[in-house]
Parts: structure tokens; C-alpha cells; sequence
């Protein structure tokens, strides 16, 4: 039994692009909405490091959410309408 490959890491914030820092950003902004609605920490709707994951991948469905490191599917099918809808409005 082989151990499976670590997936890759998301650039850092400095090798993002002007337009996937913007995503991230209202991304932070809806899970921080998210969390508090739930009265969790932001960090236990996604990390840091997936968020910009998800920025950077840019998925355009809630289905392409599941190639993106980090997200679960069971997260990808509760948060992918709303991680769409977001995307979307950050252009």
C-alpha cells in the first residue's frame, strides 16, 4: 500500500494575480459571513490556503469545486452554489 501524492499547494499571496487576490478576498468575506451565521471560527468553513486554492483554480461549477485541494466533497456540495455565486460576482 502506497501512500498517495501530498496535493499541491496553491501559490503563495505574492505569485497571485491581481484578479485572484480579489477573489480571495470576497472569498475571506463570505466565510467569515458563513462562519458567523453558524458561530464558528472563519477556519472551520475552509482554511486560508484552500480559499486560496479556490480563488486560484477559479472553478466555474460547483462540480469543479472537487478538483480543487482541499475541498471535501461533502464542502464542495453544501458551499458550491454559494463559492460559484461569489466567483462570479468578483468577476
Amino acid at each position: 500500500h502506497r501512500a498517495e501524492p501530498a496535493p499541491e499547494l496553491p501559490p503563495a499571496p505574492e505569485e497571485f494575480s491581481e484578479a485572484s487576490n480579489e477573489r480571495f478576498e470576497k472569498l475571506r468575506a463570505w466565510r467569515l459571513e458563513v462562519a458567523r451565521g453558524a458561530g464558528w471560527p472563519a477556519y472551520a468553513v475552509f482554511y486560508d490556503t484552500t480559499l486560496r486554492a479556490i480563488a486560484n483554480a477559479n472553478p466555474k461549477s460547483p462540480k469543479d469545486l472537487h478538483e480543487v485541494p482541499g475541498v471535501s466533497p461533502g464542502r464542495a456540495t453544501k458551499y458550491g452554489d454559494d463559492i460559484v455565486r461569489v466567483l462570479a460576482a468578483a468577476g
